[in-house]
């Protein structure tokens, strides 16, 4: 999702997510959600009605030192499928990827 050279921000969502700008938000907290909510916060919306999309996301990787950040990330992730309509949707931490695999194969069956 991250990529130094497709950074762009719409009022204060963004194409990105990255430790820096949670911390600059001051999502550190117990009250992330209520400032993520409070400020309109989140990823900027790529389409709409994609509720035929199913997702996985594999690898998210919260920095050691923030209670919240995982929480954080995805709630992000979460909210920008609800906007997008997705209905069918993992989010899943880095992981080895032999650990990985059955969650993949077990999304492809069905």
């Amino acid at each position: 999702m991250y990529h130094e050279d497709s950074k762009f921000s719409q009022e204060k969502k963004t194409s990105y997510l990255t430790s820096k700008l949670i911390k600059s938000f001051h999502l550190t907290t117990t009250d992330y959600k209520a400032e993520i909510e409070k400020n309109h916060l989140g990823f900027v919306k790529a389409n709409d009605n994609l509720n035929n999309l199913e997702i996985i996301v594999l690898g998210i990787n919260p920095e050691k030192g923030n209670p919240f950040e995982e929480a954080v990330i995805k709630e992000y992730w979460e909210n920008w499928f609800k906007e997008m309509k997705v209905k069918n949707y993992q989010i899943k931490l880095a992981d080895l990827p032999s650990n990985l695999e059955p969650i993949i194969l077990k999304a492809i069956k069905g």
